[in-house]
């Protein structure tokens, strides 16, 4: 079973890599992605990282991102493609908050991602992937993204179609400007 759009956001409270107390209500009033990536060395989610930098103005302006990751905190706070990454970090090596969303594990996703995004796998290594260590964590974690609106109302579940799948950049970037029509297709 998976979120759905409309859902409220379930609430959390937990620390940051920094160790700072954040929770869910802390962004109640404005609009919020809580990202789920798989591991610090994931070329894949590395590439994403990459590409939500890409738009790091925009989103810093008007949609706070939570990214949330199966490494520790010790990894994630080496990883230099996070060090301007404009998003509270979330180590959750225990996965607690990954199953508090519904998260997927499936072998088959990450045979599919492998086998199809091979390419992508590569362009995630050269842009440094693996410069803070080993995988660490869970191998058949799909990443996951929930667009959350200033009443804690989730406007958009997306679980990833493999390993490699994110929401669309151009939704994020609607949903952060105030597009009503994100939520469509979740």
């Amino acid at each position: 079973m998976t979120l759905m759009s409309g859902e409220l956001a379930p609430h959390f409270k937990t620390t940051d890599i920094h160790g700072a107390a954040l929770q869910l209500r802390d962004f109640r009033g404005r609009r919020l992605m809580l990202a789920f990536f798989r591991f610090a060395a994931c070329p894949y989610c590395n590439l994403r990282v990459h590409e939500l930098m890409s738009k790091a103005t925009l989103l810093q302006e008007h949609l706070p991102i939570i990214a949330v990751f199966q490494s520790p905190a010790e990894t994630l706070l080496k990883h230099r493609n996070l060090q301007n990454f404009p998003a509270r970090i979330i180590a959750d090596p225990e996965m607690r908050l990954f199953h508090l969303y519904e998260g997927e594990l499936s072998v088959a996703k990450f045979v599919t991602g492998h086998v199809l995004h091979a390419p992508q796998w590569v362009q995630g290594v050269r842009a440094g992937a693996f410069d803070a260590g080993t995988t660490l964590g869970e191998l058949r974690l799909v990443p996951a993204e929930m667009l959350i609106d200033e009443r804690g109302i989730i406007q958009r579940a997306y679980y990833g179609r493999d390993v490699t799948d994110h929401l669309p950049l151009r939704d994020v970037t609607r949903f952060a400007v105030g597009d009503k029509t994100v939520h469509q297709g979740s």
